[in-house]
């Protein structure tokens, strides 16, 4: 989700900070529309049998 860079600067905080600092992230996603479409779609896409088993999935 963050760029390396980011997760690097983000390690270097102290933990109440990184803890603020993740906490916003998860509020932005949380209340944006583009985001909470996304997880809609692929709700109804996995209802449709449209899914992929974890177990199917080859690394």
């Amino acid at each position: 989700m963050l760029a390396p860079e980011a997760i690097e600067d983000l390690h270097e905080l102290r933990a109440n900070v990184r803890v603020a600092v993740r906490d916003a992230i998860e509020y932005r996603l949380e209340h944006d529309p583009r985001f909470l479409r996304r997880i809609q779609q692929a709700r109804a896409s996995l209802r449709a049998g449209k899914g992929v088993r974890l177990e199917d999935v080859k690394v």
